[in-house]
């Protein structure tokens, strides 16, 4: 089937794509950006304060001390403030300095400082 054979199920398709959520598209929640004074999700920010993708501050959402994914209650109560999630920003990728080096592993190895040291470095600017 291609899409002259059936106009009305490809712009259906095409059309059902705005009511999804950013999460259901594919955006990862638990990777935003530092974008000037503030925390924005990482589909919302302008890329305008930045050089290259390379110079963007990542703010990265980590598990505490569990060492797996948090379950959808853990995850609503990261968010009221009450849960173990901690956030980092990305200061620099160590990976993409020697990209060989983690090469078939499916692993990023980078450098972070906390989410709070980040904030008080950059408000006192």
């Amino acid at each position: 089937m291609t899409c002259s054979q059936e106009p009305l199920l490809f712009v259906t398709a095409l059309a059902s794509y705005s009511a999804l959520t950013p999460e259901q598209l594919g955006w990862d929640p638990s990777i935003e950006v530092w974008d000037g004074d503030c925390v924005v999700p990482s589909y919302n920010v302008k890329m305008q304060h930045f050089a290259s993708a390379y110079n963007v501050p990542w703010v990265i959402s980590a598990f505490g001390r569990t060492h797996s994914a948090p379950s959808e209650s853990q995850r609503a109560s990261a968010t009221s403030g009450t849960g173990q999630r901690r956030r980092y920003v990305m200061v620099r990728c160590i990976t993409l300095q020697d990209a060989k080096r983690l090469l078939g592993r499916a692993a990023i190895l980078m450098e972070v400082v906390s989410l709070e040291d980040w904030k008080n470095k950059n408000e006192q600017v």
